[in-house]
């Protein structure tokens, strides 16, 4: 408690009904405690609650507008601008994994990197107001949906799922398929075609092809298939799904 808030508080007893002023004298003499050390503990505790409620409002702040890392889970979470190195409310990071996303439409970043999201904004020929927004959230327009869809794919056809490394054009690919459990519904649909998607393995978002219902994989007992770039790994990826015994059935290399 500095001097002004001993200033404002002094002030504030001065100018209280003489009914209160009585009741505070009261309080001060059955603590046992000096009006001095009274006023300060006061003091302290309307300081500590205050602070609580601040740390509340934060937290409510940050799961309506950041949320949680999509990644690891954590609610260490921060908005860009928050960040020197960053320096943009449209982007957030994780302080727990360090993952870089856009709050825009959830693409992962690399550092440094802006999301290619406002490139199809700019180029759309929407009715835009006077702000250029044309009234839908990246996340559901479906030109931004396409573009996270053919870069997923080209993610999952020229990087390794492993160890994220280029995999050349041309060059040979090592596969991995895996069975799910009976029972997990995400796989053991109806999607005739597949999909692409991103998995939890070790603690490392892996890329990978959920098989079509009807595909040559599928029929070998492969829901899910990852591309590797070399047969270290593949076998690195294999040790690792094989301890994902309660969603992972069987495992083999192609």
């Amino acid at each position: 408690m500095d001097e002004q808030d001993k200033r404002i508080f002094e002030e504030m007893l001065e100018t209280m009904p003489d009914d209160l002023k009585a009741a505070f004298d009261a309080a001060v003499e059955s603590s046992g405690m000096s009006k001095q050390q009274f006023v300060e503990g006061l003091w302290n505790e309307v300081a500590a609650d205050d602070s609580g409620l601040a740390a509340d409002e934060d937290d409510l702040m940050r799961s309506m507008f950041i949320g949680d890392c999509p990644e690891c889970g954590s609610t260490h979470t921060v908005s860009g601008d928050e960040l020197e190195e960053i320096d943009d409310p449209t982007i957030a990071f994780c302080e727990t994994c360090g993952l870089i996303w856009c709050l825009e439409c959830g693409m992962m970043l690399a550092a440094g990197e802006e999301c290619g999201h406002w490139e199809i904004c700019e180029a759309c020929t929407e009715e835009k107001d006077e702000y250029g927004d044309c009234g839908i959230m990246p996340a559901d327009c479906p030109f931004v949906l396409d573009w996270q869809a053919k870069a997923a794919a080209d993610m999952l056809t020229s990087r390794c799922a492993w160890c994220g490394g280029e995999i050349p054009e041309g060059g040979e690919v090592f596969g991995t398929g895996a069975r799910i459990r009976e029972g997990i519904d995400f796989v053991q649909g109806g999607c005739e075609d597949g999909f692409l998607m991103e998995v939890t393995i070790a603690g490392r978002r892996v890329p990978t092809v959920v098989t079509g219902k009807d595909s040559d994989a599928r029929k070998q007992g492969n829901d899910l298939m990852f591309m590797t770039c070399s047969l270290k790994c593949a076998e690195e990826l294999k040790v690792e799904l094989e301890r994902e015994r309660d969603i992972i059935e069987k495992i083999q290399l192609n």
